[in-house]
């Protein structure tokens, strides 16, 4: 099952996209509200993300997080969360082939799926308050006087 979760302008076009190719088990599901994505993320193995922009999404920490394998483009921040090979595949922006090959690799390789899946949840530990903290308060502290903060 392929899933299509958010909206946008391309939404009708990539319905069409997919009547074209008589794809078969494709769902679209629009905009899902936040309590709604643990169930979402519990139907399905991989997360697919073909943004040509981004910084940090935390949806791929949250696929981390559920144990689902992550194929995505690499624009913006996506690299510093996504090692290609370690933690998920990454793929160039706009290579939807590319980006396809990589989430199959992942499907047909139950060896790769786990070495993925496994190091991708290790990796969240860098993402938790108690690993962050020290950085943001230590950045805090040289931003600004010590009189003006409020800790």
């Amino acid at each position: 099952m392929l899933t299509v979760a958010g909206d946008g302008p391309q939404r009708e076009q990539l319905r069409q996209l997919a009547r074209d190719l008589s794809l078969r088990n494709v769902r679209f599901v629009g905009r899902v509200p936040p309590e709604h994505m643990p169930a979402l993320y519990d139907e399905h193995d991989v997360w697919l993300n073909g943004s040509d922009v981004d910084n940090m999404p935390t949806s791929i920490l949250e696929a981390y997080a559920c144990g689902l394998a992550v194929a995505s483009t690499n624009p913006g921040g996506i690299p510093y969360i996504v090692e290609d090979g370690r933690t998920g595949r990454l793929v160039q922006c706009g290579d939807a082939e590319a980006l396809a090959e990589a989430a199959l690799a992942v499907i047909g390789s139950p060896p790769l799926f786990g070495d993925l899946t496994r190091n991708a949840l290790a990796e969240c530990v860098k993402y938790t308050w108690k690993s962050v903290q020290p950085s943001w308060m230590r950045l805090y502290s040289e931003l600004a006087p010590s009189d003006t903060l409020l800790l």
